[in-house]
């Protein structure tokens, strides 16, 4: 008996003793979905050629418990149609793409774990069904930021730092770029730029409420979730997180109220003041990656424009439905990846690629429209989204992490589904509102 199969268990049985031990059993059990999103480890279905991981077990267990349990939440509000349309048009794609594929088994993994997306993202909007509930899953998430980035601290000081479940052999030739519990820096990169701009935000909803330990916890891990960036070395990643937290810093400059707009100057002065001081002990080393290595960084350039090219022809030749998922790689360009995610997606799910941008443009309408609300808490959530989307969709031109990377894909989808949870409470409570008077 391995001891992932064992692991597998101890976990299964915790969870089933929540449901019956805790009085709200779906948060806890989402809390430890967050935490455990980026690990790795796993039972290996050869076949599928995936890892089933702890987190998906917690998801099928707690997905079957929120489709049984009593719930203020309508049916149809849980499935988030807007999402489900687009979604369920890229699993059709990824079903044709399959049948047809070279490597069947694979493109059928990446059908299932496109399906454990869909019942994560209805389980965060069914945990969600008080104000309360959206508190306790943000701080899940500076729990599990605070977690990834002590670790990944952990290995930036000492190379030899490794945990065999969640570390596998081949980070060792990138020990110098940190990677927390994901398999790739890169990987690690995005989950950190897609948690920052929330934890930012949390960090101003806090100031505004004059929570002063919660407003020091949380630039402190703000901080040195920035530096973990900073140790990734992944330039896509760090750069598209600064333009969304700027574009929106921006535009609530010129849009909200005089008070919450002097504590988000205030908070983000003292930020400032913090990096210039630690520019002076890292700030020759991004000299150094940013500009002193611009022939490297050509290199790089250069050689993922020409895997690019070299897609664009297969494309053409895949459609409509394409190769089918995790297929590229392993069957059409062995050992490469295309270095673009826009394209990767039209290769392997073909006319997929519109359900996909279908679904980055809903999540900047639902973000814009919860920035307009007058309310501290979810304006602010709605400017990290915004700012997140905004990071995502640059950095993925130059990165496919999204699309075949298990852990990015879910960690996308916890914020994501944070904020589309909160919309559908806010819209909720305003129609309970309205119908009492």
């Amino acid at each position: 008996m391995s001891i992932e199969f064992i692991l597998f268990l101890v976990l299964g049985l915790i969870a089933l003793s929540v449901i019956f031990l805790i009085k709200n059993p779906k948060r806890f059990i989402m809390a430890m979905i967050i935490v455990m999103a980026g690990w790795q480890g796993g039972y290996w279905l050869s076949y599928f050629e995936l890892d089933i991981r702890f987190s998906h077990i917690l998801i099928m267990i707690l997905f079957m418990y929120c489709l049984v349990s009593h719930s203020n939440i309508r049916l149809r509000d849980r499935f988030a149609i807007g999402l489900l349309i687009p979604l369920s048009g890229m699993v059709i794609c990824a079903i044709i793409a399959a049948l047809g594929a070279a490597n069947r088994g694979a493109a059928l993994g990446g059908v299932l774990t496109f399906c454990l997306d869909y019942f994560l993202i209805v389980c965060i909007i069914s945990t969600i069904e008080k104000p309360k509930d959206v508190v306790f899953l943000m701080n899940a998430l500076l729990i599990a930021l605070s977690f990834q980035v002590i670790l990944a601290l952990f290995q930036y000081r000492d190379i030899d730092f490794k945990i065999h479940i969640i570390d596998e052999i081949s980070s060792r030739l990138v020990w110098w770029r940190m990677c927390g519990t994901f398999l790739h820096p890169n990987q690690f990169g995005m989950f950190l730029m897609f948690v920052l701009p929330f934890v930012f935000r949390y960090l101003i909803i806090a100031a505004i409420n004059n929570k002063r330990g919660l407003t020091i916890i949380t630039m402190i891990i703000f901080l040195f979730g920035g530096f973990a960036l900073y140790t990734t070395q992944n330039r896509g990643s760090q750069f598209a997180m600064v333009v969304g937290l700027v574009i929106t810093f921006v535009v609530d400059l010129f849009r909200i109220r005089t008070r919450i707009k002097k504590v988000l100057l205030g908070i983000s002065v003292i930020l400032l003041v913090l990096i210039g001081i630690a520019m002076f002990r890292y700030g020759d080393r991004i000299y150094y990656q940013y500009f002193e290595q611009s022939s490297n960084i050509y290199e790089q350039m250069e050689g993922r424009s020409a895997l690019n090219q070299e897609a664009i022809p297969r494309i053409k030749a895949s459609l409509p439905f394409g190769i089918g998922m995790s297929n590229y790689s392993s069957n059409i360009y062995e050992g490469y990846m295309v270095h673009n995610l826009y394209l990767l997606i039209s290769a392997e799910i073909g006319v997929g690629i519109i359900f996909f941008v279908w679904i980055l443009l809903y999540l900047i309408f639902q973000s814009i429209k919860l920035m307009r609300i007058d309310n501290i808490f979810i304006m602010n959530l709605g400017s990290a989204c915004l700012a997140t989307i905004i990071g995502f969709i640059i950095s993925s031109w130059v990165g496919p992490d999204w699309f075949w990377a298990n852990q990015v894909r879910m960690n996308f989808w916890i914020v994501t589904g944070i904020m589309i949870g909160t919309e559908k409470l806010w819209n909720r409570m305003k129609n309970q509102r309205l119908n009492s008077s």
